[in-house]
């Protein structure tokens, strides 16, 4: 019977695990989309915001650039970006700052673009050269208050799949986009106090 019950356990053990293919890696590249990334499906970001916050294009958003919110660079296909977005509206319900989700499509991410070239140049600090989506970028009146990239370092992509995010990677992920939501707030409060 133990060793019944033994093998039963290995069993379980080996069915259950996942073999990782790709170590988890704290280089935000691992955990974002870049302009390949489509071959991993999920659904469409669009569908996930509906109406509850504007869309934006690129232009649209240098624009926004000068003013105080959080825009949320997205693709519809990105699996990242549909993984991180719901953890982002949860923290939006709570802390209210305004958010625009920015439809920054793959076409767009060119050097050949200047409008991409502008984004590349305001965010110059918060990026290495390219903007790698989700990008979640937290503005006071122009300046940035911070900036998020990907989901949690551990949601890399497995046997050739990108597996749903976690619970525990959700709470984490909710973490960071909570904590840039209250320095954000507490900026803008700080320069309301000011005025």
């Amino acid at each position: 019977m133990k060793k019944y019950l033994t093998a039963t356990l290995i069993m379980l053990m080996l069915v259950g695990c996942n073999v990782q293919t790709e170590a988890p890696t704290v280089d935000n590249k691992q955990n974002a989309c870049d302009m390949e990334c489509e071959r991993v499906e999920r659904g469409s970001t669009k569908d996930l915001i509906q109406d509850m916050v504007p869309v934006l294009s690129l232009d649209e958003s240098i624009e926004f650039l000068d003013k105080t919110g959080v825009l949320f660079y997205s693709f519809e296909s990105c699996p990242w970006c549909y993984d991180a977005l719901p953890v982002m509206l949860d923290e939006f319900k709570i802390h209210k700052a305004p958010l625009y989700y920015v439809d920054l499509k793959k076409e767009e991410r060119s050097e050949d673009n200047p409008s991409y070239v502008k984004l590349l140049e305001k965010v110059n600090g918060e990026v290495d050269g390219k903007v790698f989506v989700p990008f979640a970028l937290f503005l006071n009146e122009g300046k940035i208050v911070g900036s998020h990239t990907g989901t949690t370092n551990d949601h890399v992509i497995v046997n050739g799949n990108l597996p749903a995010i976690s619970d525990k990677q959700k709470l984490e992920l909710g973490e960071i986009y909570e904590k840039l939501f209250t320095k954000l707030e507490k900026e803008a409060n700080l320069q309301a106090g000011n005025d």
